[in-house]
């Protein structure tokens, strides 16, 4: 035989011996490989989805609904050489007229010229020019209405209101405005398409319409509710503080929907709301003005003294006003000359007041209070000032009483002439005055105690009091602040759950698999070979350098199964992402996946796989070495009557292994039951600890069965047998077959369906069989009756 037959022989007696080793080895680095590379995978496009909901946008204010200027944005950008854009944006819904397609929770965004700076990569300058009637949509808009360019859309949107839709004092009129546009261009993601500022994987339903149209419609002319702020230089991001500091440097009051206007007259300047109550934080900040007087007006169902009433009339709470006597307490009450007339009462007589307070959404309870007649004033003075009555919607803007529509019940029937006659010559002059402190406590809401705040112009000018409450409320107060959205954003993708060691964890008792069925198959080629290290432990070789040499062997078969698992991983992960972002799309939320392999997974995956492989053959091989030369030449490999001996004198470790693994497995449940441990840890912890009690059980069992001395006498008795003589790669069989049995338990345990187990309150159901939602508010409440109407 020559040289290189020889060489060959051995080549293919390597390759048939370790064959299933390599693939072994090659097995368990690809799952490694590719649970690391799905984790790269899916932080890298949670980081893009990021990057392309916001383009170069770094910071954002959102007042909601509140309107600053737009024209902040501009000068912003002048003080901070930042591009900056302010936009509209709001909730609507989407019909086709043609189809009678529709599309809920749309978001509807007012945008100019300036917006499209901050698209990604600026491919959305493009499609920037937008006409009155036309606007544009993302691609999931066009896609779910099927609405292709030049097609005609009805946008319909909630019409904002002055005072927050909820109360109950705001009109439930004009609720939406509708606009019938043009779609001009369908945007891709890339195209600015995917703007949000909100984290989601699924992309918003959007509309982009033109930004004055917009302010057109919703009677907010020059006014916006969304900042966006980018980078002029990418290397010197804008900070937080530094939009904060230039917004307070050039805000005013009317940003914050507040006005301060002055009354020579009353030789006073007023600061007030379109919203009707100031904010707590206003108050506080303007209550510290020397001179500074809190007024609270309210609109009263009735005012009555016996069988006589006045019905519909306002009252205000003054603090040391000069109408109210010095020593006057909160069970009194100051009239006017009108309203005692007409109740034909006297100072100290009892009226009955009777108003409506503010309960949840915009549900409303009456409530009456007693006061004592302390004085009645003439209509002249303090005691006719219309001024006081607030911007109250559907009241103060009407002409006749008559025409009246505020957001709660009223009998317009029980308006008499007379009561006509006082609104048209007074307007909403007060006709009653009762203390600060009794005006809060009925009728202190959400929204504010105080409807106006009145300070001393004197010695000062108005200028200076608008300067120095500018100075005294913080934007912040009152909803104008920037936040970091791209750096929170950014921290979001890479802070979520890390779905590689996920997929490790789900992937753990294939890996394990994997190398129990690597060791026994090298353990087998060893065994072929025993006469091989018979002869070399007979020539003299310490056992020593023979388990070094196949440890070298084994290091050669687990660098290649490294290397081919790499290839493997990342091919089979590829394989799997492409069918993610195709086929099996709807089973990653609507979100394609996109492949990212970084080359520390890479090598850290191949490197690990191959530890884990060497390792295990380690293992295999460590007492192949320790027998004798003799009983390595006589045998075929499988031991002998020496082995069978040792391996009786074996303790009893199995049995420890199943009661600590038993009470290991008891202890761990009952923490996860008083949840201290979570489920999905509970889970796979009980699942593990289960496996080593089965086990350590399995291993006692088969030591039992090999000391056994009865005479085999069938062919179960004698398979019984030859399981017990090679109680390694019985439970290494057993420990296979226990982890295939696992995952698929668990593949099925983690499958449920929405409608399984619907009924109880903890269900992700919440016990709700049907769900309806709606784009506009809802503020009735739908259980009640008049609700519904």
């Amino acid at each position: 035989m020559t040289y290189w037959a020889l060489v060959t022989r051995s080549l293919r007696f390597y390759w048939r011996t370790h064959l299933g080793v390599l693939l072994g080895a090659a097995v368990g680095t690809a799952i490694l490989v590719g649970s690391l590379i799905v984790g790269d995978s899916v932080r890298h496009t949670l980081r893009d989805i990021a990057l392309l909901r916001l383009g170069n946008t770094h910071l954002a204010m959102s007042t909601q609904d509140r309107f600053f200027r737009s024209s902040r944005a501009q000068e912003i950008s002048t003080h901070l050489s930042q591009p900056t854009a302010a936009a509209l944006q709001m909730q609507g819904a989407v019909i086709l007229p043609d189809t009678a397609a529709r599309a809920n929770q749309v978001q509807v965004v007012g945008v100019d010229e300036k917006f499209w700076k901050f698209a990604p990569d600026g491919r959305g300058v493009a499609a920037r020019d937008l006409s009155g009637d036309s606007a544009m949509i993302n691609q999931r808009l066009a896609d779910q209405l099927v609405a292709p360019v030049g097609s005609t859309i009805l946008l319909r949107l909630e019409m904002p209101s002055v005072l927050p839709r909820d109360a109950p004092l705001s009109t439930d009129q004009d609720l939406s405005v509708a606009m019938r546009l043009r779609v001009a261009a369908i945007l891709s993601d890339r195209e600015f398409g995917r703007f949000s500022l909100l984290a989601n994987q699924v992309a918003p339903l959007t509309v982009f319409v033109p930004l004055s149209q917009l302010q057109k419609r919703l009677e907010k002319p020059g006014r916006a509710n969304l900042m966006l702020m980018g980078a002029a230089d990418l290397s010197v991001p804008p900070t937080v503080e530094r939009g904060n500091t230039a917004l307070a440097s050039v805000w005013d009051l009317a940003d914050a929907e507040l006005e301060l206007h002055a009354l020579p007259d009353r030789g006073v300047a007023e600061l007030r709301t379109d919203r009707v109550f100031l904010e707590s934080a206003v108050v506080m900040s303007a209550r510290q003005f020397p001179g500074a007087k809190g007024i609270l007006t309210y609109f009263v169902n009735r005012i009555a003294h016996g069988q006589q009433a006045t019905p519909y009339s306002m009252v205000t709470a003054l603090e040391s006003s000069e109408l109210l006597p010095s020593d006057m307490t909160d069970d009194q009450i100051v009239l006017n000359d009108w309203v005692a007339q007409d109740l034909e009462v006297t100072t100290g007589d009892v009226v009955d007041l009777s108003y409506y307070v503010m309960g949840p959404m915009r549900s409303i309870e009456e409530r009456t209070n007693q006061f004592v007649v302390r004085a009645i004033v003439p209509i002249e003075g303090e005691a006719a000032d219309p001024t006081l009555m607030p911007t109250f919607p559907g009241l103060s803007d009407r002409e006749h009483c008559r025409d009246w529509e505020p957001g709660f019940p009223i009998a317009l029937d029980a308006i008499r002439e007379r009561d006509e006659t006082y609104w048209t010559r007074y307007r909403g002059t007060p006709k009653a005055f009762i203390t600060l402190s009794a005006g809060q406590r009925m009728w202190r809401n959400r929204f504010g105690d105080l409807t106006a705040v009145r300070f001393p112009i004197a010695d000062t000018s108005i200028t200076a009091i608008q300067s120095s409450l500018r100075d005294a409320v913080k934007p912040a107060q009152v909803g104008l602040f920037f936040l970091p959205v791209r750096e929170q954003a950014l921290a979001a993708s890479g802070q979520g759950h890390d779905f590689g060691m996920l997929f490790i964890g789900f992937s753990f008792f294939l890996i394990i698999a994997s190398m129990l069925l690597m060791g026994m198959l090298f353990t087998f080629g060893v065994e072929q070979r025993a006469a091989e290290v018979g002869t070399l432990l007979a020539l003299g070789y310490r056992a020593s350098h023979v388990r070094r040499l196949l440890l070298i062997e084994g290091l050669v078969i687990a660098i290649a199964g490294g290397i081919g698992g790499v290839l493997i991983g990342l091919l089979y992960t590829r394989l799997v992402i492409t069918g993610l972002s195709t086929v099996w799309l709807k089973a990653a939320g609507s979100t394609s996946l996109q492949m990212s392999v970084a080359p520390v997974t890479l090598l850290g995956g191949g490197m690990a796989g191959a530890m884990v492989a060497l390792l295990t053959i380690g293992l295999s091989i460590r007492h192949q070495a320790r027998r004798s030369a003799r009983d390595l030449l006589v045998s075929d490999g499988t031991g002998g009557a020496a082995s069978r001996d040792a391996r009786l004198k074996m303790p009893r470790w199995g049995i420890w292994l199943a009661v600590l693994g038993g009470l290991a497995s008891l202890v761990l449940t009952v923490l996860g039951l008083s949840g201290e441990v979570p489920s999905s840890g509970l889970f796979f912890g009980a699942g593990s600890l289960l496996l080593a009690t089965c086990l350590g059980l399995s291993q006692t069992l088969l030591l039992r069965l090999d000391r056994t001395k009865e005479q085999i006498q069938t062919l179960v008795a004698l398979g019984v047998r030859g399981v017990a003589r090679r109680r390694g790669r019985s439970l290494a069989t057993v420990c296979l077959l226990a982890c295939g049995c696992f995952m698929i338990i668990a593949v099925d345990a983690f499958r449920h369906h929405p409608m399984d187990d619907q009924q109880p309150r903890t269900s992700g159901t919440g016990g709700f069989s049907l769900l309806a939602e709606s784009t506009l508010p809802i503020y009735h409440d739908l259980g009640d009756p008049k609700g519904r109407e």
